[in-house]
Parts: C-alpha cells; structure tokens; sequence
C-alpha cells in the first residue's frame, strides 16, 4: 500500500522534502558495515529489497527511537521507507517504534 508522508513530524532519515516522495511499510531486514563508517540498513516491503548508507549520529538516533543501544537490535523493526514517486528511488525512513504515538 502506497502512503503519502505530509509535514515535517515524523522525522525522516536523512532529512528531505517529502514533496515527491511516497512510502510503503517496511521491515529492516539487516545491518551492514558501508565504506566511511557508513552502517547499511536493508529493508525489506512487499515487493522488493532496498539499503542505503546511513551515518553514525543517524545509526545512533534511529537506534534510540527504538530505545536499543546495539545497531543489530532493529533488525527486525519496522519503519515507513521512503521512495521517489517517479523512479521508486529508496531515499530514507521513518521509524516506527511499538511504543509511537505519532500514527
């Protein structure tokens, strides 16, 4: 299911416009190391796998809007993962910790 994100709450990562973005429910399927002390997060949706590169403090605040201290502990969480509308370019995610009271 196809689902459009509005405003600036929740936060995205990286940061970026949402004007020509989409996004589909997800589930982060690994972590990986990337070059540049980058770390990896895969997801996985219905149809397809995506990853991108994130940054330390990105790894380290996504880690904590699901309260674990350790990169593997998300393995398995979900998130809302963010798409370009034209080309279904994998841009970023959203967190979705149980706990949220943000959706």
């Amino acid at each position: 299911m196809e689902l459009k994100l509005i405003g600036k709450e929740p936060k995205v990562f990286p940061e970026q416009n949402l004007g020509d973005k989409v996004a589909y429910l997800a589930n982060i399927s690994d972590v990986t190391p990337a070059d540049n002390g980058h770390t990896n997060i895969h997801i996985q949706t219905e149809g397809f796998f995506s990853v991108r590169p994130y940054s330390f403090e990105d790894m380290k605040e996504i880690a904590g809007k699901y309260n674990v201290t350790l990169m593997q502990d998300i393995i398995g969480k979900p998130v809302i993962a963010v798409y370009t509308t034209k080309d279904k370019i994998f841009t970023g995610i959203v967190p979705c910790p149980s706990n949220s009271r943000q959706f």
